[in-house]
């Protein structure tokens, strides 16, 4: 299974592609919730769609050292998380495959392909804590290090 290493500030974290896939979806729907009225938020905004069709196996790529150059972007991209966040916790346990199929990616046209399953919540929360973890500067891997943490 392809993965791709999400980084800010030259430290990151490894994931695979298909669950990247997801979050993304979830930050696009975030994103798309809000007014969004700068020329960064928008490109913010079609990467983030760009990213959640798949069209990107093994190089998906954020940008983010791009976005987020200051204090403010960053907290609207904290923001864009805790609002994936609450969508996740909302859902219950898993995400089911509906809401998967309706509102997160309903572009994909391979979704059959990789999306057969209901994914586990605490899944998706770990990543978004590592994307948290990110944005703080409080994570210290590099994309030469071991992987030592699993996101199943």
């Amino acid at each position: 299974m392809a993965s791709s290493f999400v980084s800010f500030k030259e430290r990151g974290f490894w994931v695979y592609d298909n669950l990247l896939e997801c979050i993304t979806g979830l930050l696009y729907i975030a994103i798309r919730r809000r007014s969004i009225d700068e020329k960064w938020m928008q490109q913010l905004e079609s990467l983030l769609k760009a990213n959640s069709l798949g069209y990107y196996s093994s190089y998906m790529h954020l940008d983010l050292d791009e976005f987020i150059v200051d204090e403010d972007r960053r907290d609207f991209f904290i923001s864009l998380l805790n609002q994936a966040i609450e969508i996740v916790v909302e859902s219950g346990a898993e995400l089911d495959l509906r809401f998967i199929e309706t509102e997160l990616l309903p572009e994909r046209h391979y979704l059959e392909d990789n999306w057969r399953f209901e994914i586990k919540s605490y899944v998706l929360l770990k990543v978004l804590y590592y994307f948290e973890l990110l944005m703080y500067e409080k994570l210290g891997i590099e994309v030469s290090d071991p992987i030592f943490y699993k996101f199943h």
